[in-house]
């Protein structure tokens, strides 16, 4: 395994080369790209006060990622750990936030898991989404409990335009099989589309063959193949029924089956579903309103070979109702209620199985000339644990033509799972207390024609962190703290795009000083994308810092190297309706982990064949 070199550590930065037609995946897209998840109302993405990003649908495509997990690896702040191959479980953070600090959306729902607060990433594949939208940094006071890091919020994709479809089929390394088939458009006042994707791999060892066998880790039989299997179906339906009021359904259906290495169960089966209703009406000129009806479900069954050896079923229930007021020109108001139900089936003993959620939030965005304001409040009310009120106070100033100064501080909780609650065999603490943070960011922007960066700096403060502690079980007890630096800019010259994104960052336990796990000092991401005729040329380089993390077998400290690797890709329109595309993963074939114990892909590739009609 090789560390990343000095100079690459030195300058943070992960290079890499990918040609596209596509517009930016960074906040350095076109300068009337449109955020929606920053304030909860459409603003230009350079007058959000919040560091955003938006990935939209060529973006998206043109990657040729297969997965989440592997298209936000590419996004500045961002780190994805994963014990194996795709499909196997990874955690997030953002700006060195614990994975169930960070809050996934799925148009507007959430979909994490109620015992573990966090989301499977792994899970999620790309084929139906169109886009993606990221906001770092504390937003608790807009989305409530888990959003301490930051919120990523993925739209699945709508019908629109002349009605038409698109058939796939790929064929790549590790036996890989992928195929896809959508179709969608509008017929008069109704707008629909239908997607449905399926992955199979034949996959490599998720763990290393030196940790094979271990007691109470790994079994002799963890040198075989750990394959992936991969589902998803889509339907979004729309309805106009009359100007200004739309009703809109959507299901989402995903079932993956992935084989891992353990001691206690080594595949499992997980369906990740969400249905949602959704009625937007325009009430007056001043006054539009958007209620919600979903659910969510994340079914997770784990066996050891052909034996069970694990169930935990996770369910939310959701209502949302946000109104929009136009009080004039610049000024809007937000008012907002809604409720959450969760619910846990398992075969694990919880001593309590359901909670509510109950919360009212304000906001406020404005622009006054060369300000900008956006304030917002929140109360959520917990049926096992209480009321929680958070706030973020947010400007920015127009100090010169293309250039803003911004600054924020919010506060935020997290709510403690039912893991950490109601499971006394693994530590459950019915008196724990929700972990609370103090967040402070300020920077600089320039945005002009066709370019833009952002350079902040960020802080976090949090207390009461929930930890284990032997043999007391989960316990209030330790701070952490994250400073950093983050910058990100872009922008396109001729037939060039170029992106980059830069994070300096020290995530810490505030009461030992140790680096918080599987989190590095400096990470980073640089991209040039080139489009000619009807090539699309690529290359890809990421990087990433040491970073400390526990030992596969003994479970003690240790320090995993960094790491830099090389991705190509590119793309070959054959006709006006046919396409090639290609990938190549991991170039150099470099040996790393991103956990230790755990391979990653080596040297890698996928074709696939698109015809759009």
């Amino acid at each position: 395994m090789r560390c990343l070199p000095k100079a690459a550590l030195s300058c943070g930065l992960s290079i890499c080369f990918c040609a596209s037609s596509a517009t930016a995946a960074t906040d350095a897209a076109d300068l009337d790209e449109i955020v929606v998840t920053a304030s909860r109302l459409r603003q230009p993405l350079t007058h959000s006060i919040r560091h955003s990003t938006v990935i939209d649908e060529k973006a998206i495509r043109a990657s040729l990622a297969a997965d989440l997990p592997g298209l936000l690896r590419q996004q500045a702040g961002i780190e994805i750990t994963q014990t194996g191959g795709i499909g196997t479980q990874s955690s997030l953070f953002l700006r060195g936030a614990n994975s169930n600090q960070t809050l996934v959306l799925l148009d507007g729902l959430r979909i994490d898991s109620a015992t573990t607060g966090a989301t499977a990433l792994d899970q999620l594949m790309l084929a139906d989404i169109e886009r993606i939208e990221i906001v770092r940094g504390n937003v608790s006071a807009l989305y409530g409990a888990s959003a301490i890091g930051g919120v990523i919020q993925i739209f699945t994709k709508k019908g629109a335009g002349k009605p038409g479809g698109e058939v796939a089929t790929g064929l790549g390394s590790y036996g890989t099989r992928t195929a896809r088939a959508a179709y969608g458009g509008a017929w008069g006042d109704t707008r629909l589309h239908l997607g449905l994707a399926w992955r199979d791999s034949d996959g490599f060892s998720a763990a290393r063959a030196e940790y094979i066998p271990t007691p109470f880790v790994f079994a002799p039989s963890d040198t075989d193949r750990d394959g992936y299997r991969n589902t998803t179906l889509t339907l979004n339906v729309a309805h106009d029924l009359a100007a200004g009021h739309t009703l809109s359904a959507l299901g989402r259906f995903s079932r993956g089956r992935v084989e891992y290495d353990g001691a206690f169960s080594n595949r499992s089966e997980q369906d990740l579903d969400a249905w949602q209703l959704l009625s937007e009406n325009r009430l007056s000129n001043t006054w539009s309103s958007r209620l919600m009806l979903a659910a969510s479900r994340d079914a997770l069954d784990s066996f050891l070979d052909a034996n069970p050896a694990g169930r935990v079923h996770t369910h939310n229930r959701q209502l949302d109702w946000l109104n929009t007021l136009d009080l004039s020109s610049g000024q809007h108001l937000t008012l907002g209620l809604g409720w959450l139900a969760q619910r846990v089936t398992s075969d694990n003993t919880y001593t309590r199985t359901r909670r509510e959620v109950k919360h009212a939030a304000a906001g406020y965005v404005a622009e006054f000339g060369r300000h900008g304001v956006q304030l917002n409040l929140r109360s959520d009310d917990y049926s096992d644990f209480g009321s929680h009120t958070t706030w973020l106070a947010g400007y920015g100033l127009e100090v010169a033509p293309s250039w803003r100064l911004i600054a924020s501080a919010s506060t935020a909780f997290r709510a403690p799972t039912f893991n950490e609650l109601y499971i006394p065999a693994w530590g459950g603490n019915p008196n724990l207390r929700p972990e609370k943070a103090r967040s402070w960011e300020g920077g600089l922007q320039y945005a002009s024609g066709p370019w833009s960066a952002r350079l902040v700096h960020f802080a976090t403060r949090t207390r009461d962190l929930i930890v284990y502690q032997w043999p007391a079980g989960n316990v209030n007890l330790k701070r952490a703290e994250v400073d950093g630096w983050e910058a990100s800019a872009g922008g396109r010259w001729g037939e060039y795009h170029l992106d980059l994104g830069f994070t300096l960052q020290d995530p810490r336990d505030a009461d030992t000083g140790q680096s918080l796990l599987r989190r590095a000092k400096r990470l980073g991401s640089l991209t040039l994308r080139r489009q000619t005729g009807p090539w699309l040329l690529a290359a890809e380089v990421k990087a990433s810092g040491a970073r400390e993390d526990l030992h596969a077998t003994s479970f003690n400290r240790i320090r995993n190297p960094g790491y830099a690797v090389v991705n190509l890709s590119g793309a070959y329109r054959l006709g006006r309706d046919l396409s090639l595309q290609a990938r190549i993963d991991n170039l150099f074939d470099r040996d790393y982990s991103l956990v230790h114990g755990y391979n990653t892909p080596g040297r890698s590739g996928h074709v696939e064949l698109a015809w759009q009609f």
